[in-house]
C-alpha cells in the first residue's frame, strides 16, 4: 500500500510540474512578444521585463566563463 501511495504521489508531482512548466513557457513566450516603445539612435527599445532580465542574467554570467 505504501508503494502505491508513493507512486500516486510521484504522479501528482509530475502532473504539477508539467502544468507549471506549461504555464512558465506560455508566460515566457507571451512576455517575449516585443512591444516597440521607441526607436532611438538605430536601436529598437523594447518594453519587456523578461528581455531585460535575460539580458542582465547573460551579461553577468558571460563574464564568469
Amino acid at each position: 500500500m505504501g508503494s502505491k501511495m508513493l507512486d500516486e504521489g510521484e504522479q501528482i508531482v509530475k502532473t504539477l510540474e508539467k502544468a507549471d512548466a506549461y504555464e512558465f513557457i506560455t508566460n515566457f513566450a507571451n512576455n517575449l512578444k516585443p512591444k516597440l516603445v521607441k526607436e532611438e539612435a538605430n536601436y529598437l527599445v523594447y518594453e519587456s521585463s523578461m528581455l531585460l532580465l535575460l539580458e542582465h542574467y547573460y551579461s553577468n554570467h558571460r563574464l564568469q566563463y
